[in-house]
């Protein structure tokens, strides 16, 4: 009985607890309006994920004990130089100068540490071909994108406001355009770094004229992969993290997988549609997330309440003055 006392006596006469309770607040969702010039994710079947990432898993087979053995031996070749500068520090530091300059041949006739280390380096240094097929990693693959669209820029092809201009073929790049964009979204944290991506992607539809219904080139298909995909990726690749991967036109084994590409929806970019071809962009609308008191009368009341004390103090201050 006693403890009951004692617990209804703190609910009452604590203050700090009928704060809290005229603060509770719940998480609501409001309908705002969002920016229209934004590019959205593309959608695509669970199916036709998995189905991708398992052809490139396959595609790419061999590059992981390729950078494996890369690692290898160049983690051989830092201790090999460790050991050799920990031997050249144990030399006395009293043998003159003329001494040293006497015996050049010293340097010569020491055995090299690296022969074999570079021997089993050339012999496995080679890359496999479908390395030049792929680009590895956000920024490279950002590198890319903005170099089809400033390529784009520089010829002129750009449309603008007052009248379209036709697309000009782009200068042929060190590799083959990019036809499949893979990225681990859901794996990388923060999303914003991979936001940029859409954008850049729709750039460079623009220039294969995909908004206007051409056929100058072939668009670029971007590919949100499902979550664990990253480590799927970088265990077929033999590398730390590999979140966006690019995937370049004649890449060996892609040919397989060209008839689900082509039925991806390529994305493009509103406001670089020519004039003539044009039409109205549909309103943006996005839902944010904020909060709201549980109890409304009580917080329109004491809102009321607050307004009628500031009221009053104001009043207050300018009769005393």
């Amino acid at each position: 009985m006693a403890a009951k006392d004692a617990q209804t006596h703190v609910g009452r006469g604590s203050r700090r607890a009928k704060a809290a309770d005229s603060l509770e607040r719940r998480p609501v969702f409001k309908s705002v309006l969002d920016n229209p010039f934004q590019v959205a994710w593309p959608s695509a079947p669970a199916n036709i994920q998995n189905l991708l990432l398992s052809h490139t898993v396959q595609m790419v087979d061999g590059v992981a004990a390729y950078h494996d053995h890369r690692e290898k031996i160049h983690h051989l070749k830092r201790k090999a130089l460790q050991i050799q500068d920990r031997n050249a520090n144990k030399r006395p530091r009293r043998e003159s100068r003329t001494d040293s300059m006497e015996r050049p041949e010293e340097g010569l006739n020491r055995p090299n540490l690296y022969a074999s280390l570079d021997h089993l380096d050339s012999a496995h240094s080679i890359p496999p071909p479908v390395l030049s097929y792929m680009t590895i990693g956000i920024n490279e693959v950002t590198r890319q994108l903005e170099g089809h669209n400033r390529t784009l820029r520089r010829s002129g092809s750009l449309p603008s406001s007052a009248e379209p201009t036709p697309v000009a073929a782009p200068a042929p790049p060190l590799r083959t355009p990019i036809q499949l964009l893979l990225v681990c979204r859901e794996d990388v944290n923060p999303p914003a770094l991979v936001a940029h991506l859409p954008q850049l992607v729709a750039s460079c539809n623009f220039q294969t004229g995909v908004p206007q219904g051409g056929d100058q080139g072939y668009p670029v298909k971007l590919v949100v992969l499902p979550r664990g995909a990253e480590a799927t990726l970088s265990a077929a690749l033999g590398l730390r993290r590999v979140a966006v991967l690019a995937l370049h036109m004649g890449m060996p084994g892609i040919e397989n997988i060209t008839g689900h590409i082509d039925d991806l929806p390529p994305l493009h970019a509103p406001w670089l549609v020519p004039l003539q071809s044009r039409r109205l962009e549909p309103t943006h609308i996005k839902q944010l997330r904020t909060t709201a008191p549980k109890d409304m009368k009580k917080a329109k009341e004491l809102r009321a309440h607050g307004r009628a004390e500031a009221k009053k103090r104001k009043v207050t201050h300018r009769s005393d003055h």
